[in-house]
């Protein structure tokens, strides 16, 4: 017995021979009728992929504010040692200390909204505003930890890196957003 089969356009024996036809579009120069919209049909809205910068920063600010305000709030009863190992005022410290605890409240929200809202494009210019609104208070966080506790510049500054981050990448998003969809790529 032979392995042999004849490709399809050599002709069988005892069957008529069918040479390949041409798509009518490669023959007429029109694209196939698979591309133009049945009538009444409504495009799908465009759904953006998860923007990557957001969605991870804020699962980051919403580690370390839950930790920062877990550790601020171990220090408030400590206020008055704290404040005599650093040497600065009691009262000082604790108003240091409530500011600090306010700042990873905020941080620990955007970094909800962020995770929430790191996909959906109609959110952008919230997460951009909110963006410059954890950028604020983390720049006098890191204005104060400097000057009241006189740390030195570079733990306060690397603390200001993850709202950097954040803020770029709504800026990414509120870009994104702002550009027309084209829903039929022609």
């Amino acid at each position: 017995m032979s392995t042999y089969f004849p490709p399809p356009t050599e002709p069988v024996p005892n069957q008529p021979f069918y040479p390949p036809q041409p798509y009518p579009a490669m023959s007429t120069g029109f694209p196939p009728a698979a591309a133009y919209p049945a009538p009444g049909y409504v495009p799908f809205p465009q759904v953006s992929k998860r923007n990557q910068l957001v969605f991870v920063v804020s699962i980051i600010m919403i580690f370390g504010g839950a930790v920062g305000l877990f550790i601020n709030l171990l220090a408030l009863p400590n206020a008055d040692y704290f404040a005599y190992v650093i040497g600065i005022s009691v009262s000082a410290y604790r108003l240091l200390l409530l500011f600090m605890m306010l700042s990873n409240v905020i941080e620990l929200l955007v970094g909800i909204f962020g995770v929430k809202g790191a996909s959906d494009l109609s959110k952008a210019s919230l997460l951009f505003n909110l963006g410059i609104a954890i950028l604020a208070f983390t720049g006098v966080n890191v204005v104060l930890s400097i000057f009241v506790l006189r740390n030195s510049a570079f733990i306060p500054v690397v603390g200001f890196l993850l709202p950097v981050l954040f803020f770029v990448g709504a800026n990414q998003m509120k870009k994104e957003a702002a550009v027309p969809i084209n829903y039929w790529h022609g």
